[in-house]
Parts: C-alpha cells; structure tokens; sequence
C-alpha cells in the first residue's frame, strides 16, 4: 500500500467525490470508489478492522493499532467524504429541487454510469458463460434492489395526518389537502418520525388508509418500537452499508425504499438538539445505536466476503458488479416527470421535488441538448481516470 502524501491526497480527493455522489439519491459512492481505483484498498481497509485490532483500542494500544489498521487511508477517505457532504450537501440539495438542474445533475451521473459500465465490461479479460451470468445475475439483482418490486415488498401501512401549515404554496402540493390542512398517505415509519420529532402528538387524530378509522396516533402507533423493531433496524444499517459498497446500488436509496430512511434522519436530528440542551434522547439513541451497530456489523462482514470474491473470482467479481451497475442505471435517468410534494419529517422546507415517471425529452429544447452535453462530460470524466491510472501504471 502507497504511503506518499500525494496518495492521501488522491485518497481525500476520492472521499470528495464519494461523499457528493452518496448525496444524491440513486448514486453509489462505491461507484466512485472503483472508478477511481480505490475499490480494493477500501476493502482491505475495512478489513483491517478485526477482531486482534478492536481490543486494543480498549487498551489503549495505539502503537500496535496502528500497525494493525490501515488508519491513513481510513482517515483520509472519510474526511473527504466529511468534507464534501458539508460543503456540499446544500448545494445538491438546491440543484436536487429544481427541475432543470436536477436533469443535468443527473445526466452527468447517467454518463459516469455508462462509461463505468464500459470500463468494467473491459476489465474481463476474456468473457465466458459463467461471466455473462454473473452480469445477467447482478442486474436482476439491483433492479429488485431498486425496482417497483422493492417497493411493493416494504409497503408500509398509511396514514392521513393533520399539519399546521404557516403559507399557501404557488404550485400544487399532491400529498396535501388543504381544505383540511392534512398529509395525505404518510407511511408508518414516517408518522412515527414525525411524532418523535414533534410535529404532531400522540393524540393527533388521524385517518387509516387500511382500516379507513380515525384515531389519535397512539392507538396506531402503542408498541411501535419493540425488540422487533430494533431488530429491523440492525439489519436495515448492514442492507444499506452492504448497498453502499456495491458499485451500482445506493445505500440511501435503498433505506429510503425499506422505509427507515426518515427515521434515521430523524433520530440524528433529535439526538443533536437534545444534546445541545445538555440532555438525553433515549428514543433517538435507540434508533442510532441499532442502525450504527448494522452498518458496523454490515461494513466488517460484507467487506471481508467481498474482497474473498474479488481474490478468488476476480473476473466473476468484476462481472456481478457490471451487472449491479446496468440494473441500477435506469434510477440515474435524467428525464422525469415531476411533482410537488411534502416531505413529512421537512415540513420547514415547503415543496419537494419528486420524481413520478421516466419520460423522453424532445429534441427540440435547448435543455436536452444541455442535459446530453452533461452526459458526455461524465463518460468522458472516466475515460480521463481511466488513462491517468494507465499512466500512472
């Protein structure tokens, strides 16, 4: 493994890219990770972290943690990704509300996906019907992963919920209606986000798509967060690190389609305002600690199956992820049709941006042309990575 400072700094420059690509739905950060040549050194890092070295940092044996740790990559890694998510985060967030822009962001991911499908595909050396499966095999995968099949799976149970609404918005709401100032179709997990941070009370009345009785929340919601639930957050944290560290499959995405997405969010929100007042959100800390012990569990386990694959079947393993980056690439589309809608848990943000189809552009609009160019830039941004690292080589 490099030791060079201008290798930890390609290193903090790939956590950048990670960490904008891990903000926008759709996108996986492990994506970048291998276009940009770290992928393996990722996991190795990962599996560094082992069942010698935790102990001693319980000992305060730092010396020999260092040795057993890959620390500087670990570091450098995630304080680029730390960095970018600050610097960034409201930046995709502005672009990620706004339809043209969104489109161009998009089309700039689409084409990173194409030419990482391109690049992959030529880093088979020789393709045989056990590869062909592996690739049929990874995009019948993410597309399940990613798919209306997902959604269908996870439904949750919905709900019409009373908001106290401060304006009357420009554009139509479709989740709103506002006769009655009511949410319409909040899903469980999100009704119970929005009881924990305090948008509504337990004895907010509201309606049951499923049983179409109206009640105060508490009679829907008694007994929500049991020993199942927690358990379901666990595996939900090793799903969604699991997703992260594929190429093609993004781990936010993923959670927001098992429906614990907002919770989580939620949760560190809480967490923080509480500890800001010097105390203690026992919920919150309940929700964080099952999903954090998952994505612990999920990162050192998958990580170590992962890099046995790629040590073993490195060609097969180059072919799975192929395939998990074609299945997933119809999420990246640039051009939807749109809907304004209300995010439960962001109430203060007023309407959100949603996707509800894919659609064709005309060939006509000065935007389409826009958007291609962007798509070409993103092709050809792997290609560039593509001959530095030849060079390099």
């Amino acid at each position: 493994m490099q030791n060079g400072p201008l290798h930890w700094l390609r290193v903090f420059l790939c956590g950048i890219c990670m960490g904008a690509a891990d903000l926008v739905p759709g996108v996986s950060g492990g994506t970048i990770a291998f276009i940009t040549g770290i992928y393996e050194e990722l996991l190795d890092s990962i599996r560094s972290i082992n069942l010698r070295s935790i102990p001693l940092v319980f000992s305060f044996q730092f010396r020999k943690l260092a040795k057993e740790v890959h620390w500087r990559f670990l570091l450098a890694l995630l304080g680029g990704m730390a960095f970018s998510v600050l610097s960034l985060a409201q930046v995709i967030a502005y672009m990620l509300h706004d339809p043209e822009y969104r489109t161009y962001l998009y089309a700039l991911f689409f084409g990173l996906i194409l030419s990482s499908i391109r690049y992959c595909w030529g880093c088979v050396p020789e393709w045989h019907s056990r590869h062909l499966s592996a690739v049929t095999l990874g995009a019948i995968l993410a597309f399940i992963c990613t798919g209306p099949l997902a959604k269908t799976l996870v439904s949750e149970k919905e709900y019409d919920v009373p908001v106290r609404l401060e304006q009357r918005y420009e554009v139509p709401i479709a989740n709103l209606d506002e006769g009655v100032s009511r949410l319409k179709r909040v899903s469980e997990s999100q009704l119970s986000g929005m009881l924990s941070k305090g948008l509504i009370t337990e004895e907010s009345s509201v309606l049951s798509h499923e049983t179409r009785l109206v009640g105060p929340v508490q009679d829907f919601l008694s007994g929500h967060f049991s020993w199942k639930t927690e358990l379901w957050f666990f595996f939900c944290g090793m799903l969604g690190i699991s997703a992260m560290l594929l190429p093609g499959i993004s781990g936010s995405y993923l959670l927001n389609i098992l429906g614990v997405y907002g919770i989580f969010i939620g949760a560190i929100a809480d967490f923080t305002q509480a500890l800001a007042v010097f105390s203690f959100d026992g919920h919150a800390f309940s929700v964080l600690f099952s999903v954090g012990m998952g994505i612990i569990v999920g990162a050192l386990t998958f990580a170590r199956g992962i890099a046995w694959v790629f040590r073993y079947y490195h060609d097969s393993a180059i072919s799975l992820l192929t395939g998990f980056m074609a299945g997933a690439a119809w999420v990246i589309w640039p051009f939807w049709t749109y809907q304004w809608v209300l995010n439960p848990l962001k109430l203060h943000k007023g309407p959100q941006l949603e996707t509800v189809r894919m659609s064709f552009p005309s060939l006509l609009q000065l935007e389409t042309f826009i958007a291609l160019a962007f798509v070409v830039i993103g092709f050809f941004t792997v290609v560039v990575f593509e001959k530095l690292a030849e060079k390099k080589d």
